[in-house]
């Protein structure tokens, strides 16, 4: 069996994700900056363009809206939430739009959404940077994922082969 780290499995899955499918782009804040996301995006950018990996703002809830409206739209978008905690920000897009629209519009439209929060990036974490906010998003019906509890965990960030009709977590 091959090893991997974590960061270096996801940066595998997003190259395929993105090799597989135009539709696919990166999108949040610092994911061209290793101290935001590590080295799960090395090489995105210089291989995809800034089209597709997006380096946005600091946001969470008009970004996840961004994302959102963008799977509506046919993409397939994976947004990254750096810091957890603040990816409640995020709550109405993720909740009320993407987890809904499905079930809305009977099961005749999806939203092929990605939504990947970052829990701690190394160690640097103060008091109020990190409460346990998967168990926030789990409990609600539409949103699909959870845990990578291993490194090869991450390679179904794309919702586990079947890519996404769902609304997809990785935390």
């Amino acid at each position: 069996m091959r090893k991997l780290s974590f960061s270096l499995a996801i940066n595998e899955a997003l190259h395929q994700m993105m090799e597989a499918d135009e539709s696919v782009f990166l999108i949040g804040q610092g994911v061209k900056s290793p101290w935001y996301v590590g080295r799960t995006a090395e090489g995105l950018l210089e291989r995809f363009g800034s089209k597709r990996v997006i380096d946005t703002p600091v946001s969470e809830n008009a970004v996840t809206g961004a994302a959102v409206g963008a799977a509506m739209a046919g993409m397939r978008p994976v947004v990254v939430h750096p810091r957890m905690d603040f990816m409640l920000y995020a709550m109405d897009p993720i909740i009320n739009q993407a987890a809904n629209w499905h079930y809305m519009n009977g099961g005749k439209l999806s939203v092929p959404v990605v939504i990947w929060g970052i829990i701690n990036r190394g160690g640097r974490t103060g008091g109020t940077a990190f409460s346990g906010t998967p168990c926030h998003v789990r409990p609600f019906s539409g949103v699909e994922g959870g845990d990578a509890g291993e490194p090869g965990g991450c390679q179904g960030i794309d919702g586990g082969g079947n890519p996404g009709q769902q609304p997809c977590g990785l935390y």
